[in-house]
């Protein structure tokens, strides 16, 4: 008991089959006994000690915006041309029930700077949500995945615990993929050649127990891509919930 040196992936492993909380590794116990009978107390739920759950933790949390992957706006994007699609845009992420939102264009027309613009606006507003964007050119759905939960874990060590899908109905979030229609195909992991299938069943399980999960693709087209994210989850939620922002070169004055 009290061992620092046990690997921090064993250390992981560890925590999640016994239900262990992650920060008692760091502490030293003065014999077994007392680390079994703390255990007991948490595992039945009394005492100090017990983790707090997905609901004390959605409570108390104020908002994280990991949004790294999108690029950061200059004035030349915020034209008068396009602000009725931004307001659409910012309006519909505000919104508490979960939708499927494309922003698509040709390469060079500002789409991840248009996201970018709303992204900005929500924390003007001190909107207390998960934010969380990832560049997907050349990723699997597996690898997608895993930099969600490494950022979800950036933006609170308590969540280590849980699911995506179980973090994402319990704490108002947006998850922006772009580049989503230039995912790598599922088969370079060994799987079956579909791009978005296993990511799909992530945000599936936790839209629909309605929770206010907001999902963001970046695109150049939605439409002839059979099998991707978005017709994943149009499939699931019924295009009459989702909206598609199709933006033309950006013109200025």
């Amino acid at each position: 008991t009290g061992d620092r040196d046990i690997p921090a992936n064993y250390r992981k492993a560890i925590a999640q089959v016994y239900g262990i909380p992650f920060e008692w590794f760091r502490k030293r116990w003065p014999s077994m006994e007392a680390f079994e009978r703390a255990l007991n107390r948490h595992r039945s739920g009394r005492g100090p000690g017990r983790a707090p759950g997905l609901k004390q933790i959605s409570a108390k949390f104020k908002g994280a915006y990991l949004d790294e992957a999108l690029p950061e706006p200059d004035p030349f994007h915020d034209a008068a041309s396009r602000s009725d699609a931004l307001s659409r845009l910012v309006s519909n992420l505000r919104a508490p029930q979960p939708g499927v939102f494309v922003v698509e264009g040709l390469s060079g027309y500002g789409k991840s700077t248009f996201v970018s613009l709303a992204i900005r606006q929500l924390r003007r507003s001190n909107d207390r949500r998960l934010t969380l964007a990832i560049k997907c050119e050349g990723l699997t759905a597996r690898q997608i995945a895993q930099q969600l939960t490494d950022l979800v874990q950036s933006a609170d060590r308590s969540l280590a615990r849980f699911g995506l899908d179980q973090v994402f109905e319990h704490i108002p979030s947006i998850v922006v993929l772009d580049d989503a229609d230039r995912m790598a195909s599922a088969i370079d992991d060994g799987g079956t050649p579909m791009a978005g299938a296993k990511l799909s069943e992530i945000f599936a399980a936790a839209m629909r127990k309605r929770c206010d999960l907001k999902l963001v693709l970046v695109m150049r087209t939605s439409s002839g891509t059979s099998g991707n994210l978005y017709s994943e989850l149009s499939l699931l939620k019924g295009r009459d919930r989702n909206a598609a922002i199709r933006l033309g070169p950006l013109t200025v004055g």
